[in-house]
């Protein structure tokens, strides 16, 4: 931001100044005061202060300013930042052109308000729908695109304050439309087995990318990205170090993986090595035939050329179809070999690894709930445990009872005394016996007293 040195003045008996700068947009902004309570003093005073917060890079007039202006120059500054992804970038432009401009481009920044970005996620859900047909306008968008949309404007507003263009954030606790993670449509194992022998027995050239998925979970980008550099025949040993994806704009991109946990290296069985190295002595047959190949990598179509990603997907569920089972994205061969993964004992850590997650937690918050069989196991044992606790209270009872009850019953006698001693069955007490027990609430009778002898 710059600025140029502002000039005292007296207008109508009042004392003010004027300045005008170069805002962080690119646009000149004027900013004038006179106030009849100033001297001249006063006036210098006031444009000495301006002058101040402009050199520190506050906005002070930004009351022109539309919100498309700002956008387009927000977007031009955080692309060139340099770090940020590409196909992040693509899909802003995307919601800027498309979804943000058309709609709330014309109104002053200032006038931006939470009321008018709530209607505003309201139309984008039910008339968000672009596309080549005139009826597309009235389609809605589902809500996670509609949340997508409203963090990149999100993210644009909360710069703005940073840059003090505006006081406060006018997204902040505007209400987003519900979004539930879908329910995951995974194989269990004997689909994963129909699939792959299908794939091996109909002799499918991606056989070794499908067995890949199934194994190791892969994203679809980082299957995509896979060269033969990457791949370690010998150690069998995969490393993950870029993905191709598509962009908003619909470009394929190199990046890098989603996280920096995504950069990982992970073993492979000796089966997916040979389907691996099949696939790769496939690959240099056809390219001594056709005098060269396309391209280094893994996933490529029989003349040499990089699959497109979607092509990719097409193909997996047209196999998923012909080898009979049910068809699920791509994306879920992944929570496939996850769920696979951790109900057969695989520890949450381990998986969350190989699958380039970027904590363990996240495993577990999105695949616990799909562990049938160790939900079923868990919940019986828990309740082993409460049934053998109940079993024992009630056995330690019994015991108490029995205890009680048999005591009462029997006669504890001397040791020199037998069990048939008829003293046991008078119930009474002798200087040459120990005390007879005797049942509870029944007093002893008094020995009969003989009669004293009658005085005449």
């Amino acid at each position: 931001m710059t600025a140029q040195r502002g000039t005292v003045s007296k207008r109508a008996g009042s004392w003010g100044y004027r300045l005008s700068y170069v805002d962080d947009l690119g646009k000149r902004q004027y900013v004038s005061k006179h106030s009849k309570r100033w001297t001249k003093a006063d006036a210098q005073r006031e444009l000495t202060s301006q002058l101040s917060l402009v050199d520190r890079g506050h906005s002070l007039g930004t009351g022109q300013t539309t919100v498309q202006d700002y956008l387009q120059a927000w977007f031009a500054r955080w692309q060139a930042q340099g770090n940020v992804k590409q196909s992040t970038i693509d899909t802003a432009r995307v919601h800027l052109d498309v979804y943000l401009l058309p709609r709330i481009g014309h109104l002053k920044l200032r006038d931006l308000k939470r009321a008018r970005i709530g209607a505003l996620y309201l139309d984008l859900l039910q008339h968000g729908r672009t596309g080549a047909g005139r009826n597309d306008a009235s389609r809605p968008l589902s809500p996670k695109t509609v949340r997508n949309i409203a963090g990149t404007l999100h993210k644009a507003l909360d710069d703005a304050v940073r840059l003090d263009i505006l006081p406060t954030n006018p997204a902040d606790h505007v209400d987003l439309p519900k979004w539930e993670r879908p329910e995951l449509q995974t194989w269990d194992t004997p689909q994963v087995a129909q699939f792959l022998a299908y794939c091996e027995d109909s002799d499918d050239d991606l056989n070794a990318l499908w067995r890949l998925l199934a194994v190791a979970g892969l994203r679809r980008g980082e299957l995509l990205g896979l060269t033969w550099d990457d791949v370690d025949l010998v150690l069998g040993e995969v490393r993950v170090r870029q993905t191709r994806v598509v962009t908003g704009t619909g470009q394929v991109r190199i990046e890098t993986p989603k996280s920096a946990k995504g950069r990982r290296t992970f073993s492979i069985d000796p089966n997916t090595v040979d389907a691996l190295a099949r696939l790769k002595d496939t690959q240099e047959r056809a390219a001594a035939a056709l005098g060269g190949w396309a391209s280094p990598y893994v996933a490529t179509s029989q003349d040499g050329q990089p699959i497109y990603p979607k092509r990719l997907t097409d193909r997996f569920q047209e196999t998923a179809r012909a080898a009979g089972v049910p068809v699920i994205r791509l994306h879920d061969g992944r929570h496939s070999n996850i769920t696979l993964g951790i109900e057969g004992g695989v520890p949450v850590a381990v998986m969350s690894g190989r699958v380039g997650h970027s904590r363990p937690s996240t495993t577990a918050d999105i695949y616990f709930h799909r562990h049938r069989q160790a939900d079923v196991d868990a919940g019986l044992l828990i309740a082993a445990r409460i049934d053998a606790a109940i079993q024992a209270h009630r056995d330690a009872n019994q015991n108490a009872h029995e205890m009680r009850t048999g005591q009462n019953e029997s006669v504890r006698i001397s040791p020199n005394q037998s069990n048939d001693d008829p003293i046991r069955d008078k119930g009474l007490r002798t200087a040459n016996h120990e005390t007879l027990v005797r049942p509870l609430g029944i007093e002893p009778s008094s020995p009969e007293k003989k009669p004293k002898p009658r005085k005449d």
